[in-house]
């Protein structure tokens, strides 16, 4: 176990946020950070044992099917002003199960993914996917990366994101999402919130803390986005839910940042 002393992004001072699990909050950028953070490799080991069978272990292998990820796709193409993803090389993150890339896929785009631990199965389903970000081919770059629910699980974050820039075609576009510590369950639940107990979910970003990372990684042009995704059944919640998205106490964060000279807007 590692623990934290001043905030490993900023280095700004750290103050006790959560208990038991126990988080601490930055002073600075706000970040919120399990302290003391486990070992990568057990972590690793809990990884593996989960994708060894992804559809009982959704928790760490991902909760979306590809309708919720065809939603998705639709608020981030009218995010980004386009009416399909036609011509589009976009990279995945984080690809999970690969329902994503299969409806960035369906929308028009060429996408590539990158996943450690499901990477064999997407390579059975044909899908183009590495393990890491070196093992691309050299010089490949993309208009679009995308990353869901995936900096939570990261140990430095912030590294992610600069190296995910550096991947990007000028004008190219960064869209994450991420659990919201701001949210209203995790203010009213805290450290009784879900997403503390999932063991795999090392910090939690809010978007001023996200815009921070974004601007480090020179792709100051960002912003943060409302989508209307339906997880609930009911009109009545999915109304409250998107009452919440839109005044900024949903359960995620979603930001689009923008690099050089770019029509998006």
């Amino acid at each position: 176990m590692s623990f934290f002393t001043t905030c490993p992004f900023c280095d700004g001072s750290l103050i006790s946020w959560w208990l038991r699990p126990s988080f601490s909050k930055c002073r600075v950028c706000r970040l919120v950070l399990r302290n003391p953070s486990p070992e990568p490799e057990p972590l690793a080991e809990h990884y593996a044992e989960s994708w060894s069978d992804p559809d009982a272990h959704l928790n760490e292998t991902g909760g979306m099917d590809f309708g919720l990820a065809t939603q998705y796709t639709r608020d981030l193409l009218k995010s980004l002003g386009l009416s399909d993803a036609v011509g589009l090389r976009i990279l995945d993150f984080g690809a999970g199960r690969g329902f994503l890339m299969s409806a960035l896929a369906a929308a028009g785009a060429t996408v590539w993914g990158i996943e450690p631990y499901g990477f064999d199965g997407l390579r059975a389903q044909g899908q183009t996917v590495f393990r890491t970000l070196e093992a691309l081919p050299p010089g490949l770059a993309f208009d679009g990366i995308v990353s869901m629910d995936v900096l939570e699980h990261l140990y430095q974050p912030w590294h992610s994101i600069a190296a995910l820039a550096r991947l990007l075609v000028p004008g190219g576009w960064l869209c994450l999402s991420t659990p919201n510590p701001r949210g209203l369950n995790a203010r009213l639940m805290q450290s009784r919130w879900r997403e503390t107990h999932n063991q795999g979910h090392l910090m939690f970003m809010e978007e001023y803390c996200l815009m921070m990372m974004l601007k480090q990684a020179n792709l100051s042009r960002g912003k943060g986005v409302r989508w209307s995704i339906r997880h609930q059944n009911s009109l009545v919640r999915h109304g409250v839910q998107r009452l919440l998205e839109r005044v900024g106490l949903g359960g995620t964060v979603r930001v689009i940042a923008v690099g050089g000279d770019s029509g998006v807007p």
